[in-house]
């Protein structure tokens, strides 16, 4: 259930103003449990205070997570995982629209996660493939296909 929302003592639903309660204790219970913790710049100020991404993934790897992850949309994306960090720039390409992005992101950084990819290869995946979904309007449309994904360095790119 998703704070704000409380059951009643006779099971009814009973609805409260979500900002009336600080969601920050919660938000650390989450990133404390997780492996691997995925947020928007804005996302992280939010629990960790306002900061460069390096800065944020940092406060946020402190609270329990071995790896960060910023998305930082048109400027890319930066993760870091204690030893290695690296800052991702976005792909250019022709948007159309960004509905799922962020998604389409992080399934592109789990599609290497469990393999021998490093963290620079997983963030770049990423934002490969959150560029990939601006390109067509739709909240899936936009998934590649892996030999899409490998051309999108040639130099023509990829045409849809």
């Amino acid at each position: 259930m998703a704070p704000g929302n409380v059951v009643g003592n006779r099971g009814t639903g009973v609805s409260e103003d979500g900002l009336a309660h600080d969601p920050r204790p919660v938000y650390e219970q989450l990133v404390s449990a997780a492996d691997i913790v995925f947020a928007r710049e804005d996302e992280a100020a939010l629990l960790v205070g306002n900061a460069e991404a390096p800065v944020l993934a940092e406060r946020l790897r402190r609270l329990g997570p071995r790896e960060v992850v910023i998305r930082r949309g048109a400027h890319g994306a930066f993760a870091s995982d204690g030893t290695t960090c690296h800052d991702e720039p976005a792909r250019r390409v022709d948007v159309v629209d960004t509905v799922g992005a962020g998604d389409a992101f992080v399934a592109g950084y789990l599609s290497l996660c469990g393999g021998s990819a490093s963290l620079v290869e997983r963030l770049r995946r990423g934002v490969a493939v959150g560029a990939f979904a601006c390109t067509s309007a739709g909240d899936g449309e936009g998934s590649p296909t892996l030999a899409e994904l490998s051309r999108m360095d040639d130099e023509e790119g990829v045409v849809r």
